[in-house]
């Protein structure tokens, strides 16, 4: 019995870690060490990317509804599309 026990507390962790948005890994942005700043001058795009980073869905959509441009093109042709 606590074999089934321990087994069930271990499926359900790892069911909760598979869903969960907490970032196990570091995003591409932290390996290579981007940061929006550097590829963007416009501060609604750089306010985009870093909600892209964070993946903020509710951010994204605010920036986006107030104007952000999602097609901005930025140093070495970086879009906020790339950096998603």
């Amino acid at each position: 019995m606590l074999y089934i026990t321990f087994s069930a507390a271990c499926l359900i962790i790892v069911l909760a870690c598979a869903t969960s948005r907490i970032a196990i890994r570091p995003t591409v942005h932290q390996l290579c060490g981007w940061k929006a700043a550097d590829y963007f001058a416009d501060p609604q795009v750089i306010k985009l990317c870093q909600a892209i980073e964070a993946d903020d869905i509710a951010e994204i959509d605010r920036l986006v509804a107030a104007g952000a441009d999602v097609n901005a093109r930025g140093k070495d042709n970086m879009t906020p599309l790339f950096w998603a």
